[in-house]
């Protein structure tokens, strides 16, 4: 009785068939034939020669239903397995009868006194509603009936459960996220013009760069630099020109770094800007909206 349960309840299974058919015998032993007690080693053993008589049974009928190609086998396989028993068969129409025998006899004798639980528990089925992420890493402990009971256990729970998972829906809609993107677009340039407001211009300094061809290192030779010149005496008597550059025979013209003044703009000119990108952005929306607006378009 034990071995046709399954393996997942091990111990516990072998448990409850042993106190379910120690219930049995001990009720027949009672209200059938009429004992007042009786000690529990010989429970034991009628419990453990009547476990023996059913596995015999059971094997038989499932060689029996195995060697015509069926894999559980019927009726008439028990019955087949009932008449190979050795030393005494048993017929159906004797097990018929004899039941029939009983029924009359005993009439509600041999009624348990109380209901046989069912093993196992029945377990409350969790909704596909619930958490999906619980049965990621779960295997089935439990196998189908038609499953040998050398065949590897079963997958993982989430890898062929046909319960949906929760995932995060995204915008599908081309016009949609083109407005999206452009509310970003337009929040970006405002902390952009936010920031250009707050900045204070620092004074700098210009200062015009002078190219001085005649200026060499001494311990370099150069050939492509002109050496320096020397000034007459006049100049250099002269206290204006003592501190006087050399005027050299060839000046670059170099264009002079234009300093890039930052507007400063009233109150009413950022709020008339304000207004008219609100209005822009708004008509870029009703544009994208109606399909007619593109890349490239002007404000």
């Amino acid at each position: 009785m034990a071995d046709d349960l399954q393996d997942g309840t091990g111990q516990s299974a072998r448990q409850f068939a042993h106190a379910v058919s120690q219930m049995a015998v001990t009720n027949i032993l009672a209200k059938g034939a009429g004992f007042e007690y009786v000690q529990p080693s010989a429970t034991s053993a009628l419990v453990d020669v009547m476990a023996a008589y059913i596995q015999k049974i059971g094997r038989d009928a499932q060689e029996l239903a195995e060697v015509a190609g069926r894999a559980k086998p019927r009726g008439t396989d028990v019955s087949l397995a009932l008449k190979d028993m050795v030393p005494y068969p048993v017929g159906l129409d004797d097990m018929i009868k004899a039941f029939q025998e009983s029924q009359h006899r005993y009439e509600g004798k041999l009624a348990f006194p109380r209901e046989v639980p069912k093993f196992p528990a029945p377990s409350k089925k969790r909704k596909a509603d619930d958490d999906p992420i619980e049965e990621i890493g779960q295997r089935d402990s439990d196998k189908p009936a038609y499953t040998p009971s050398f065949a590897p256990p079963l997958p993982f729970k989430h890898s062929y459960s046909q319960q949906s998972h929760v995932v995060v829906s995204k915008e599908v809609d081309p016009k949609r996220i083109r407005l999206d993107l452009l509310h970003q677009k337009s929040e970006v340039q405002a902390s952009l013009h936010n920031l250009a407001d707050h900045v204070v211009a620092a004074p700098t300094a210009l200062v015009d760069p002078v190219w001085k061809p005649h200026v060499s290192r001494l311990d370099l030779a150069n050939p492509y630099l002109a050496p320096p010149r020397v000034e007459s005496a006049a100049r250099q008597s002269n206290p204006l020109t003592i501190y006087a550059a050399p005027t050299p025979s060839y000046r670059p013209v170099v264009a002079k770094p234009t300093k890039r003044a930052i507007e400063i703009m009233s109150g009413s000119d950022s709020l008339t800007n304000d207004n008219s990108n609100a209005n822009n952005q708004k008509v870029k929306e009703d544009k994208i909206l109606a399909g007619t607006y593109h890349e490239g378009d002007s404000d």
